[in-house]
């Protein structure tokens, strides 16, 4: 992941503006209560799976921002 203060779950929120489009924010909280689940159940494969899937969304989104297309231009 990079590397910076944020979260990285997070869907760039600024001063009264929407999120970036198809962004949702996933709290730590909400990470740890599925971990958590997870463990109680013994069966921590289905949550190691969702995140790595939340990383790999995230990534691709981060990307994409950085290399902004018109079409996601006109979104924001």
């Amino acid at each position: 992941m990079e590397s910076n203060i944020c979260w990285h779950f997070m869907c760039l929120d600024l001063k009264d503006s929407p999120c970036i489009p198809e962004f949702t924010d996933h709290s730590p909280e909400e990470l740890r209560t599925a971990a958590y689940e997870a463990m109680q159940s013994g069966n921590m494969q289905p949550y190691i799976q969702q995140a790595e899937t939340l990383i790999n969304e995230y990534k691709q989104k981060r990307s994409q921002v950085k290399n902004m297309t018109m079409t996601l231009k006109q979104k924001l």
